[in-house]
């Protein structure tokens, strides 16, 4: 009791030495106290969430889409192809400077200079263009040619008079021409303008002509 109401206390009692535990544990208690409390460790940061796959039926889609827009552009690509060579294949026969035949002829196309050529044709021809001109109600010249040498018929012409269509390239006055004239209509199914053209050509019509004058035009 002395010792809680401060009185002195006789040396070397229990009582003191209990004071000096008491004491020291109150201090250590007090600096416990008065430390700082350790920070907070930061809470872990939530886990980045993985986004849900596709369905498979929506890439297989895709998938299939893709193949059947491939297969339709290969088959265009191909229809493209043969147009392209089928109608190639006469302009080759006719010759580069040829003009096309009348929109109403009929019948399986005859090469130029053939000896069925020749014997059908109305005129097969070669001279000097001395006319041309705008041709009347029509988009194409009106070519007015002075004959230097026929091939067929043997029956020989002066002069002839041709129409030349929309597009097709017409000789000017003065320029050398090998013209062949269908059975029927006015325009000419093959024209060959220049030396450089007439000179392979005529050279057919030469060679076939013998064998022409034996056939008739069915």
């Amino acid at each position: 009791m002395a010792a809680i109401l401060g009185e002195p206390l006789p040396p070397g009692s229990a009582e003191a030495a209990d004071v000096a535990v008491l004491r020291e544990r109150l201090g250590v208690l007090g600096r416990v106290l008065s430390e700082p409390s350790p920070p907070r460790e930061p809470a872990p940061a939530p886990a980045a969430l993985r986004p849900r796959p596709r369905p498979r039926r929506h890439r297989r889609n895709l998938a299939l889409g893709a193949l059947a827009v491939a297969c339709a552009g290969a088959f265009l690509s191909g229809m493209a192809w043969l147009v392209t060579q089928a109608g190639g294949g006469g302009a080759e026969d006719a010759g580069a400077s040829s003009a096309q035949a009348d929109a109403g002829a009929k019948g399986p196309v005859v090469p130029f200079g053939s000896p069925a050529y020749l014997a059908c044709a109305r005129l097969v021809a070669e001279g000097t263009v001395t006319g041309s001109g705008p041709a009347p109600g029509e988009a194409g010249r009106r070519i007015t040619v002075e004959i230097t040498r026929q091939y067929a018929p043997e029956k020989a012409s002066r002069e002839v008079t041709f129409l030349t269509g929309k597009g097709t390239g017409a000789p000017g006055v003065g320029d050398r021409v090998l013209f062949g004239l269908p059975a029927h209509g006015v325009h000419p199914d093959a024209l060959f303008v220049g030396e450089a053209e007439i000179a392979p050509e005529r050279a057919r019509v030469t060679a076939a002509l013998p064998e022409a004058r034996t056939l008739t035009c069915d």
